[in-house]
């Protein structure tokens, strides 16, 4: 828990200072830290317009998503000398709220009570017909739905995509266990790896020993392979590019787990593909 303001702000420049070396974790971190800032200027700037927002077709969880641009671009352009991350943060909120309700370009118009207003010159809600010729096009041939991807492809690509993850983080793990001191990787072999995997009590036989000092070398081995760069690589990788998603209130709402839960579950995921992958 963060307990002052003080502290927050001694935290947020901590995570600036990292994320803008690079730090995608330090990042993800900064934007967790200041989503409750985030959803109170949201709603100082928007929660009268939720009419306008359903009309084009965008929701309060929308416009939170897309503010972590603007916590991306405080990043980059924050200075210390000239205030708090907070008060950057805020400009940037503004700034990117604007881009979105009214797009690159705007226009004043009068309302019904005689306020001047800015709405959007190129609404959100702008349609197309998708047998129109394509822009860009060399003839008229090529429409729009041509443009459109196809999801089987998709799907395609993904499933390569994601074949290519696993055989990186499965070759990766097993260079790690190789490097294990023999009885180490025995044990991790023989237990987690093998086909089909033996029992713990089947290997304290083959091994003379007994079954508890089978799991205290399997659990030495589990620290070791921690403690390997290579793992610590893949482990901080998903870590800091996946735990900031699932965690809005329609993902707990919709799906009825948290963040943790969601991590727990991709991590024994990819922990099955890879025992499947060195069977």
């Amino acid at each position: 828990m963060i307990g002052t303001n003080g502290e927050r702000q001694e935290l947020n420049a901590a995570l600036v200072s990292m994320a803008k070396a690079g730090n995608s974790f330090a990042l993800n971190q900064l934007w967790e830290l200041n989503r409750g800032f985030i959803r109170s200027q949201l709603w100082k700037l928007c929660g009268s317009k939720e009419g306008y927002l359903q009309q084009h077709g965008l929701t309060m969880d929308d416009l939170e998503n897309e503010m972590y641009f603007a916590v991306i671009t405080t990043v980059e352009k924050y200075d210390p000398e000239r205030g708090s991350f907070a008060e950057c943060l805020k400009w940037y909120i503004q700034s990117r709220l604007s881009k979105v309700l009214r797009g690159e370009h705007c226009r004043l118009v009068t309302t019904e009570d005689g306020r001047r207003v800015q709405v959007s010159a190129n609404p959100l809600d702008a349609a197309a017909a998708l047998d129109e010729p394509a822009p860009g096009s060399e003839d008229e041939s090529t429409t729009r739905l041509d443009l459109l991807a196809d999801p089987d492809g998709e799907d395609a690509f993904r499933d390569v995509e994601e074949s290519a993850a696993t055989e990186f983080l499965c070759s990766t793990v097993q260079a790690a266990v190789a490097d294990l001191p023999d009885r180490q990787r025995h044990v991790v072999y023989m237990h987690r790896l093998s086909e089909p995997c033996k029992s713990i009590s089947s290997i304290a036989d083959e091994m003379g020993i007994s079954c508890s000092r089978v799991q205290q070398i399997e659990r030495a081995s589990f620290k070791t392979l921690l403690r390997d760069p290579r793992i610590r690589k893949l482990h901080d990788e998903v870590i800091g590019t996946r735990a900031y998603q699932h965690t809005g209130f329609s993902s707990w709402k919709n799906g009825g787990g948290s963040v943790e839960e969601w991590m727990i579950e991709l991590l024994e995921r990819k922990a099955e593909r890879v025992a499947a992958l060195a069977m």
